[in-house]
């Protein structure tokens, strides 16, 4: 090909407008798609965080009100009432779910508890 010919090739080549659309939409399609999954994943840690709140704010109320009894709760039977209403979230009974059930005399006995981890 001469040198004349490649010329005439880059100029057609860059002046022709036809595909810029469908460079232009690759180009922000792919930060576009990320932009909403992070939008997604947010929206779905936000409200297991709430749903987690929700039970145990219940779990609670039911134990201060009399409902259920601290004798009768077990850690087996706690992880189940949660897990039941968490299979929407997370995997089927609950795996990697810890559960510390105590009782304090005073708040300032219960801020200054720990927790601790065990596997």
């Amino acid at each position: 090909m001469s040198k004349a010919g490649r010329a005439s090739f880059s100029a057609r080549f860059l002046g022709d407008r036809r595909g810029s659309t469908a460079i232009e939409f690759a180009m922000l399609a792919v930060p576009f798609a990320l932009l909403v999954f992070a939008i997604l994943e947010s929206c779905i840690s936000f409200a297991g965080q709430e749903v987690m709140a929700n039970i145990t704010d219940d779990v609670a109320r039911q134990l201060r009100t009399g409902q259920l009894k601290r004798a009768d709760v077990t850690e087996a039977t706690l992880k189940a009432m949660i897990c039941s209403r968490l299979e929407i979230m997370v995997a089927k009974d609950c795996p990697g779910l810890l559960v510390d059930l105590r009782e304090f005399p005073t708040f300032a006995d219960a801020a200054t508890a720990g927790f601790k981890i065990t596997t």
